[in-house]
């Protein structure tokens, strides 16, 4: 690589590190447009769940360490309870306001609007992470074209960045169907699908998946929010769609976690497809070091398009030790 080539690279680069670690800072509340400052807003309850998995004030995250250097390196990581899950997408007041029913009262899982709720943040959350993801490559792509390492004319990172902003418009359509539910507290617009894992807290998961199906219905993509978190000394699996999406999830995840061991089938769906789960430090530090060898394998061989299986599903367990 030439002098002049690798200059230009670390131009790049460096400009596309500056808008990853600036905030998206948007709040997302539903009906009229929100112009307050957007807080540090929790995913994952931090009084209900994620005290119940700390030590010390940490949990234990899947974390990406970018440099120049030496690329991308992922690491399970201890990483702050105040930190952890959050994200820059609802002001003060409307975090507050809109899940007042399951932060100042008990989690009632037989409540349609506490399961609503608990759905609905992952919406939230998922469509704030697809804004800021289109930004940061629109951006990269930008700094590209402007330092003369991308050319203007389409190009391979100029439809990566199309792609990122057409996903962040597919899961901002869903967000608004769970909006207007929610403004009309319609709240059995949302159907469930739940199950106690018989195991003691030690992981919390806060997540929207896309079902791989197309809806007719909706004509959209068919989606799902996955929670898992600490119950009554256990730990409940809440996967949660929209009633015009149940036969999607039939056909797609609830085929998926009926087909084997529940807990492996669980593990291989997060460590997959979600990046916004936490363990207790305890747990973690309790799993086998070849067992957390292989789940940090499965992740990060399977960020973005790549495709990694498991030889052995009992080692990516996260919820048990092998």
């Amino acid at each position: 690589m030439s002098s002049e080539l690798s200059q230009i690279r670390k131009r790049t680069f460096g400009a596309a590190m500056r808008t990853m670690k600036a905030p998206h800072s948007m709040c997302l509340s539903p009906g009229a447009i929100c112009e307050e400052e957007a807080i540090r807003a929790h995913s994952v309850q931090n009084a209900m769940t994620l005290e119940l998995l700390q030590r010390s004030g940490h949990v234990v995250a899947p974390r990406l360490n970018l440099s120049f250097a030496n690329g991308p390196c992922m690491a399970f990581e201890k990483v702050g309870r105040n930190v952890v899950t959050t994200f820059h997408g609802l002001c003060a007041k409307h975090d507050a306001e809109i899940f007042r029913p399951i932060e100042k009262s008990t989690l009632d899982l037989t409540n349609p609007e506490h399961r609503f709720l608990l759905s609905y943040r992952a919406v939230l959350k998922e469509a704030h992470a697809t804004a800021k993801s289109a930004r940061d490559t629109q951006a990269g792509y930008q700094a590209g074209v402007a330092n003369g390492l991308f050319p203007s004319e389409p190009c391979e990172p100029g439809m990566l960045a199309v792609e990122h902003i057409s996903l962040a418009y597919m899961t901002h359509e869903h967000k608004q169907r769970y909006d207007s539910a929610y403004l009309a507290k319609t709240w059995d617009a949302v159907e469930h699908y739940q199950r106690d894992l018989g195991v003691g807290p030690s992981v919390a998961v806060n997540a929207l998946l896309s079902t791989g199906r197309y809806s007719s219905v909706t004509d959209s993509l068919a989606y799902a929010t996955l929670n898992v978190f600490p119950f009554n000394g256990s730990t409940i699996l809440l996967a949660s769609f929209l009633a015009e999406h149940a036969r999607d999830f039939s056909r797609s995840f609830k085929r998926f976690f009926n087909s084997g061991p529940i807990l492996e089938q669980l593990s291989y769906l997060i460590l997959k497809r979600c990046e916004n789960f936490v363990l207790s430090p305890d747990h973690f530090d309790s799993l086998s070091e070849e067992q957390r060898a292989e789940c940090l394998k499965h992740f990060e061989r399977n960020i973005g398009s790549n495709k990694w299986e498991p030889d052995n599903l009992k080692l990516i367990n996260i919820f048990t030790r092998t």
